[in-house]
């Protein structure tokens, strides 16, 4: 399918998707409605030129961490050519074991096997524990590893939560491979958070991602010479809408210019006519983004924010309530979750627009990590999230002005010097440093 033909094809999904929501049952005047359908059009025309979009694929929202482990440890287990992860943080502990068991299986049986981590994310785990899979073949990198010189590392991360298997089953969301993330089955149940398993064409744009990244951090490395299936091309523009979602991969790589998360969010923002409804557990966003949210409230959009009440991240929770009342006052509402750990990172526009990754409405997302989200038009997607939005509100404590005004001076103080020290730690543009382990090509792989 040509550009034009990709949009004209977005353009229906549109619609039909208008139809679906409330948007158009509301008590808009037909001239209010054709209105609400033309800056959706526009949107549209907009987002299908700056993120790869494909069409047939299916989504399942998965929101106990249990659940994402036994669907991606099945799907390891039936791989018939090759597996692609990129995470943040793999651990050394009883789930990152067991996926790194799975992954040397798959080597071990012939598939390529690629994984990438963060070297801050994944700094408390041993290299060791990836000597197997490197020993099987396994391709091995890590991203701007920690150097023992301070000002060497880079803030630019790879905070991204990719796994791409032969192309057509994929996984993204906010989960690491960590016992945190499982559920009590598997883990310790430690954060609430929001995955996502797809199956479709838009799993190629995923690898894509993930192989950019290894071919960055591999320049003049030979071992990607061993892998036997060339790397993928985009599948964008390439299948019909006639079943399945469209699916749109957005990527923010600032070192390499492709802001895609940030361009669609501003886009997104400003198109919305009903509402935007964020989860986020670190809430600290950048200028832009703070002018856009707020502008949207200004017109009458009901902007509603689900952050952390109870944090991993203390420091920035407290950062955050800093700035709290620069966006209630002018209409934005916020809720603090208390009864668990937030770490889901979800986006909704009119029940028209909905997008999932890795993306926090924070500084560090916004302003230097690699991130990867996937945005689909899918009414049934962003029914489900939003349902699930608006059962967490009910678990959530609204924060209000006067919350805000009654705070202590010794908490005021802590609020404020947190702030400072995150707009410290603020990331400025960045150069991506390069490095890279992997394992020699040389080393044959035996059947299991």
């Amino acid at each position: 399918m040509t550009s034009a033909a990709v949009t004209h094809t977005v353009e229906e999904v549109i619609e039909r998707v208008l139809s679906a929501t409330t948007l158009t049952r509301l008590s808009y005047s037909p001239i209010v409605q054709q209105r609400v359908i033309e800056r959706w059009r526009k949107a549209a025309r907009s987002l299908v030129k700056i993120g790869k979009i494909s069409f047939g694929n299916k989504l399942t929202l998965l929101r106990n961490g249990d659940d994402v482990f036994d669907e991606l440890w099945k799907s390891l287990r039936g791989a018939k050519q090759r597996v692609v992860m990129e995470m943040y943080t793999i651990s050394d502990d009883r789930v990152g074991k067991r996926t790194l068991n799975h992954l040397t299986s798959a080597r071990q049986q012939g598939k390529d096997v690629v994984v990438i981590y963060d070297g801050v994310g994944s700094v408390s785990t041993s290299s060791k524990v990836f000597e197997r899979l490197k020993f099987a073949g396994g391709v091995v990198s890590t991203f701007n590893p920690v150097s023992w010189f301070p000002w060497r590392v880079s803030m630019n991360r790879t905070h991204r939560k990719i796994v791409a298997i032969d192309d057509h089953i994929g996984f993204i969301g906010g989960m690491n491979i960590s016992t945190k993330y499982a559920g009590t089955r598997h883990g310790t149940g430690y954060f609430k958070d929001v995955h996502v398993k797809l199956e479709g064409p838009a799993v190629k744009d995923l690898a894509q991602v993930a192989y950019s990244s290894l071919r960055h951090i591999t320049r003049g490395d030979t071992s990607l010479a061993s892998l036997s299936v060339p790397l993928p091309s985009s599948s964008s523009y390439s299948y019909p809408p006639s079943q399945g979602i469209p699916i749109q991969v957005l990527d923010s790589n600032l070192v390499a210019n492709k802001p895609e998360i940030q361009r669609a969010f501003r886009r997104l923002i400003a198109t919305a006519t009903e509402h935007c409804y964020i989860t986020t557990p670190y809430f600290l966003p950048p200028k832009w983004l703070k002018r856009s949210l707020i502008k949207a409230a200004r017109r009458g959009v009901d902007v509603r924010i689900i952050t952390a009440g109870k944090s991993d991240v203390p420091m920035v929770m407290f950062a955050a309530q800093h700035i709290y009342s620069a966006f209630l006052k002018r209409g934005v509402k916020i809720y603090e979750m208390t009864d668990a750990t937030l770490h889901a990172k979800t986006f909704t526009v009119d029940g028209v627009y909905s997008c999932i990754g890795s993306f926090n409405f924070d500084f560090w997302s916004g302003l230097g990590n690699s991130e990867t989200n996937i945005g689909t038009f899918d009414p049934e997607t962003s029914a489900a999230l939003e349902q699930h939005f608006v059962e967490d509100i009910r678990k959530c404590r609204e924060v209000t002005l006067r919350d805000l005004n009654r705070r202590t001076y010794l908490a005021r103080l802590l609020h404020w010097s947190c702030y400072q020290a995150a707009c410290l730690m603020r990331p400025p543009k960045m150069k991506v440093a390069t490095t890279t382990t992997s394992s020699p090509s040389s080393t044959s792989s035996s059947a299991t």
